[in-house]
């Protein structure tokens, strides 16, 4: 019987990341967070959110590769199990956005970053989070 799993990944400000697409690698400006889900059988699924440029305010882009893009291992990283439906809901909203509530298109650093995606998707997928956002200014 399969095994489904959730990881969700912390890198630090600092840590040297590979933007594959534009061949370069820089030191991260801020930092990252992201979510992989496995089915212990298939590649990993990785799902992260970030800006196109690396601007503050910018076109959001999803990432598929960041477990790959950062250099070492994670500064934080925390793997749980979680259900069979939870991690088909994580799949189909990596494969399908239009099934999730956030907002794809815009990278805005303080209210819709990678923390705020990683949050949502966690809510999304049915991971109790009592509520929290992923909110820069958290209003509870």
């Amino acid at each position: 019987m399969p095994k489904y799993t959730l990881t969700v990944n912390i890198e630090e400000r600092g840590t040297m990341h590979t933007d594959r697409n534009k061949n370069t690698t820089n030191p991260s400006m801020a930092g990252h967070m992201w979510l992989g889900a496995s089915d212990g059988v298939n590649k990993p699924l990785e799902f992260g959110f970030a800006s196109e440029r690396g601007m503050p305010f910018d076109i959001g882009v999803l990432k598929d590769d960041d477990n790959s893009s950062y250099a070492g291992e994670p500064r934080y990283s925390k793997t749980t199990e979680i259900t069979k439906e939870q991690f088909d809901r994580f799949r189909d909203i990596h494969e399908n956005r239009a099934l999730s509530n956030f907002d794809f298109n815009n990278y805005n650093a303080i209210t819709n970053n990678c923390v705020a995606h990683t949050w949502s998707v966690l809510n999304e997928i049915g991971i109790e989070t009592g509520g929290f956002l992923g909110e820069l200014m958290p209003n509870k």
